[in-house]
């Protein structure tokens, strides 16, 4: 492989990856828009319907440490491509859902492989960005565009078709970069972690909450109070 081969070979995949960290971003609140339109077909209550984002977060977290463990041992791009397959398999599960019971399973189930994809991706940029500074630059971008770009293509999806065609459109997202990611299982040299900042990340974890019920909280007021379209 030339030069140019190569440096076109590791922008794509660096792209590839970046893109993956934006869609399971955008994932957290994508559904943002479309919940009252789910609201309305399962006829449950307010509380119920906010498992549709909630799960997807709660499993989102609660996966990260064990998933960081898990890419020493499996290999990067090995376990970013299995997160994806099953990222896309659990899209397909929501978009299918005859209840509210197994939409909220399979969105756990996103957030669980969303999980796996995006902590395989933190290995990852590294080495496809040319450094930790190019990498964070890489995870910073994606993240803000996927989390800002989420509801309003949430809402645009949910208008035009319905909220089903959300998890249908991740389908095909999903699977599309593990064609330049792949399947290879090299590992990565285990670094040893300093202690976590435990205020610091519950004042994250509580401002995190805070702005999602918000959102949540004001879609519904939008929507089913002033009967204002997702558009």
């Amino acid at each position: 492989m030339s030069r140019i081969e190569q440096r076109v070979s590791t922008t794509l995949r660096r792209r590839a990856v970046a893109f993956v960290v934006g869609m399971v971003l955008a994932d957290s609140a994508v559904v943002i828009l479309a919940l009252p339109a789910i609201y309305r077909q399962f006829q449950v209550t307010v509380a119920q319907v906010a498992w549709v984002v909630t799960a997807f977060n709660l499993a989102l977290a609660l996966t990260a440490i064990p998933a960081a463990t898990l890419v020493r041992r499996v290999g990067a791009a090995r376990l970013c491509s299995i997160g994806l397959l099953v990222f896309a398999a659990a899209s397909l599960i929501c978009a299918t859902a005859p209840s509210l019971r197994v939409l909220i399973g399979a969105r756990a189930m996103q957030g669980f492989a969303g999980a796996a994809a995006i902590c395989a991706a933190l290995e990852l940029l590294p080495k496809l960005a040319a450094g930790d500074r190019g990498a964070a630059r890489s995870w910073a971008a994606a993240g803000i565009v996927g989390a800002a770009l989420g509801p309003a293509i949430g809402g645009l999806l949910t208008q035009v078709f319905s909220w089903q065609a959300i998890f249908v459109v991740q389908v095909p997202l999903a699977l599309a970069p593990i064609v330049a990611i792949g399947f290879a299982g090299e590992r990565t040299v285990q670094v040893p972690a300093g202690r976590p900042h435990l205020a610091a990340n519950a004042a994250l974890a509580l401002l995190s909450a805070g702005l999602t019920a918000a959102l949540f909280l004001i879609v519904l007021l939008l929507i089913e109070g002033w009967r204002l379209s997702p558009l």
